[in-house]
């Protein structure tokens, strides 16, 4: 129980560090700072190009939704009229159909069992 004791009490002791080692420490800061400078006017700016880029690109992509409602829009009240359309040449041709099997029912109908009668063999069943 003694070695950790010390160990902490070694860690958490208060020492000065020699004068050598911050003077190093502090010119190893200072060429590192001088070998990168920071421009904050650069900083800046770049801040505020990211601050208007944001702005159009969600100004183009709100036009961009907008523009592609609309063409949604415009397609469904196309798609509307193409199917109401289709729908009344549908009736249409409907009413057609009946007017003309109305008119030509039963000639057809007569056409049609006339040929079955001349068109099929008359079998007789055989004496086998």
């Amino acid at each position: 129980m003694t070695q950790p004791d010390n160990l902490w009490t070694r860690v958490f002791q208060d020492k000065d560090i020699p004068g050598h080692l911050l003077d190093k420490l502090q010119s190893n800061v200072m060429s590192q700072i001088l070998a990168k400078p920071v421009n904050f006017e650069e900083a800046l700016l770049l801040a505020r190009r990211r601050r208007w880029g944001l702005l159009l690109g969600g100004s183009i992509l709100m036009a961009g939704l907008i523009f592609l409602g609309v063409l949604v829009l415009v397609g469904a009240g196309a798609l509307w009229q193409w199917l109401s359309l289709t729908r009344d040449l549908l009736i249409t041709a409907v009413k057609g159909m009946g007017l003309i099997w109305q008119e030509y029912s039963w000639s057809m109908q007569g056409v049609t069992v006339i040929l079955l009668l001349c068109l099929t063999e008359v079998r007789t069943p055989s004496a086998d």
